[in-house]
């Protein structure tokens, strides 16, 4: 009777060290995974495309998430502030692509999941303008969101403490992200 109690009390203590052992993953794999975020290779292209010209940038991504939401066909275009097609007609055209239902719940469903900085790897964007800073005690330094893309487009958030602005690229027939349009939230000038 006491050999049948004892491997009870053994199985009993083996399910319970396998059960510890699997909440111990659990919790350092989804701790591992949120501290070290990272870009993927597409994210990469659409920032070394967008920074051809040195740019100095923090290494942690922007987590704001106010850029994202509330977009309409109207502020859209009262905030187009430069852009490669002059045409209303083509402006409009860009706006209206921006608003299509799935590309609007995807960009909000993206803004959300950014609640860990990624980082900026240096080696990734070397072939580009960005010049990255390690340590910002003042906040100062310019960041840029994670940038969204969703099948041929991409929209990368950009803020300092004088401007923020969210940049439209489109990628080409040969697989090159393009700068299409910048919509300026807001800009402060200095004297």
């Amino acid at each position: 009777m006491e050999i049948g109690q004892q491997k009870v009390k053994n199985a009993l203590r083996k399910k319970f060290n396998i059960f510890c052992l699997l909440i111990s993953i659990t919790l350092f794999g989804g701790w591992q995974s949120k501290s070290d975020r990272k870009l993927n290779d597409e994210q990469y292209n659409v920032l070394n495309s967008l920074f051809k010209r040195e740019t100095i940038l923090f290494q942690k991504t922007s987590t704001n998430k106010s850029w994202g939401y509330y977009h309409t066909e109207d502020w859209l275009l009262e905030k187009m502030d430069l852009c490669l097609l002059e045409n209303e007609n083509d402006r409009k055209k860009i706006v209206k692509e921006l608003m299509i239902s799935n590309f609007q719940s995807n960009l909000k469903s993206h803004i959300s999941n950014q609640t860990i900085p990624s980082q900026i790897e240096e080696l990734k964007s070397k072939n580009s303008g960005i010049k990255l800073i390690k340590k910002d005690i003042s906040g100062t330094v310019p960041r840029v969101s994670a940038p969204f893309i969703f099948e041929d487009k991409a929209l990368v958030y950009f803020e300092d403490p004088f401007e923020e602005s969210i940049f439209y690229l489109k990628k080409d027939q040969s697989g090159n992200w393009e700068w299409i349009c910048k919509f300026t939230l807001f800009i402060i000038f200095e004297d």
